[in-house]
């Protein structure tokens, strides 16, 4: 009789213990998951803004320099929202279109609210004075969290 309490009592531990492993297990993947999910809105995020700051057409200037400022918080919201008139009145006075395209871009580091993307772009630039300039970039960008959705906190070129 006391075998088998024993056995019983052994056999219960056992179940207790795979049964927090199953959920401790789950919870890992439910975590990893949000991770990843985090990781590709942040890289999604990225690639939007870099494809905004090459497609600027001084027909819609306005509404691209707008689409760039949403899609900004902190120090580079700052900054484009001091050169904002001087770019419009560049883009405007020189009649230029330019179309940019993301090549390559991919997560560095992500880490709660916080995510830096390394992007690789390229963007042609036409003007009522010139024929179609190839422009080729690379950037560092740093995003930040904010209600819930990725904003570029900092860009800046890498050599």
């Amino acid at each position: 009789m006391r075998l088998r309490v024993a056995i019983l009592a052994t056999g219960a531990v056992v179940i207790a213990g795979l049964a927090a492993a199953i959920v401790l297990l789950g919870l890992r993947v439910l975590e990893l998951r949000e991770a990843r999910a985090d990781g590709e809105a942040a890289i999604a995020a990225a690639r939007g803004h870099v494809v905004e700051l090459l497609s600027v057409d001084h027909r819609t200037v306005d509404r691209d320099l707008g689409r760039i400022l949403s899609g900004s918080t902190g120090a580079a919201r700052e900054e484009y929202a001091r050169n904002a008139a001087t770019v419009r009145e560049r883009v405007t006075r020189e009649r230029s279109v330019r179309i940019g395209a993301v090549r390559a871009c991919g997560l560095v580091s992500l880490e709660g609210d916080r995510a830096r993307v390394l992007a690789a772009a390229d963007g042609v630039t036409t003007t009522s004075a010139a024929g179609p300039r190839e422009e080729f970039h690379r950037w560092k960008i740093d995003l930040a969290r904010v209600s819930g959705r990725w904003l570029v906190a900092k860009i800046e070129p890498v050599p």
